[in-house]
C-alpha cells in the first residue's frame, strides 16, 4: 500500500477546509512546525529555509566537493523551504544542485521495496558527495544502503534534519539539523495565551533558528550556526 499524490492532495485539501472553519468562527488557531500561506494564522516553526542552506554551507565549507540532496515529495510548506534553502547554497556558493526525490511506500523503512528504491537512487550519484536528506527516516535508509554498496567511508558524509534512527560511523561525518523545539513549544504556548487574553493584533509567523551539529570525520565537536 502506497499513499498516492491525489490521496495527499485529498488531505491537504480537507486540513485547509477545517483550518478555515476553525478561524472563521473565532477560535485561536496557532499552527505549530508549518505555516500554510492559505489560510491566516498564527504560526510558530522551525526556519528550515536556513537551516537547509547553514548545513549545505557547511558541508561545502568543510570540504565536500558537492551536496546531493535526497527529498520526500514537496507536500508542505517545511519540505519547500527546506529545498528552497538547499538550492540557494549551492548556487551561491556556485555549485549545480542536485536533487533527488525518494518516495517511500507506507510501512517500516526497511521493507524490500524501500531499500529497491533507496539502492536505485544511489546508483544515480556520483561520489565523493555529501548525502542530505530532508528527513531522518530517508538519512537511515541512505545510510544502510551506502554501507552496503561498500563505498569508501572518505567518499561521502551524511546529513538530514532531526536525529535518524542510526548509529553513524565515527570516521564518517555527519551533521543533523536540530530543531528548536522547546521554544517552539514555549513560543506556541505564549501565543495562545495571548489570544485567548484578546490580543487581535495580525497574525504572526515565528521562525526560530535552528542548530547545526556535526560530528565525526574530520571534526567531533559541536558546531554552532
Amino acid at each position: 500500500m502506497n499513499i498516492t499524490r491525489e490521496s495527499a492532495a485529498q488531505a491537504s485539501a480537507s486540513n485547509l477546509d477545517c483550518l478555515r472553519k476553525l478561524r472563521s468562527v473565532g477560535i485561536p488557531l496557532v499552527l505549530i512546525d508549518r505555516y500554510v500561506e492559505q489560510v491566516s494564522a498564527d504560526a510558530v516553526a522551525t526556519d528550515n529555509r536556513l537551516g537547509a542552506y547553514e548545513a549545505t554551507r557547511r558541508f561545502l565549507d568543510l570540504g565536500l566537493p558537492t551536496v546531493d540532496y535526497i527529498t520526500c515529495p514537496i507536500d508542505s510548506t517545511t519540505l519547500r523551504d527546506r529545498l528552497q534553502g538547499y538550492i540557494s547554497a549551492m548556487k551561491d556558493h556556485g555549485h549545480e544542485p542536485r536533487v533527488h526525490e525518494l518516495e517511500l511506500e507506507v510501512g517500516d523503512g526497511t521493507d524490500p521495496v524501500n531499500n529497491r528504491q533507496t539502492h536505485a537512487l544511489l546508483r544515480q550519484i556520483q561520489f565523493p558527495t555529501a548525502l542530505f536528506a530532508s528527513d531522518a527516516t530517508r538519512l537511515a535508509l541512505v545510510s544502510n544502503s551506502v554501507n552496503e554498496s561498500c563505498a569508501p567511508r572518505g567518499s561521502y558524509a551524511l546529513g538530514c534534519f532531526d536525529e535518524p534512527y542510526l548509529n553513524a560511523p565515527e570516521d564518517v561525518l555527519f551533521l543533523r539539523v536540530l530543531q528548536p523545539l522547546r521554544d517552539i513549544g514555549r513560543t506556541a504556548v505564549e501565543l495562545t495565551l495571548s489570544r485567548i487574553e484578546g490580543n487581535a493584533e495580525p497574525p504572526v509567523r515565528y521562525l526560530l533558528p535552528p542548530e547545526i551539529l556535526v560530528t565525526g570525520a574530520p571534526t567531533q565537536a559541536p558546531v554552532s550556526s
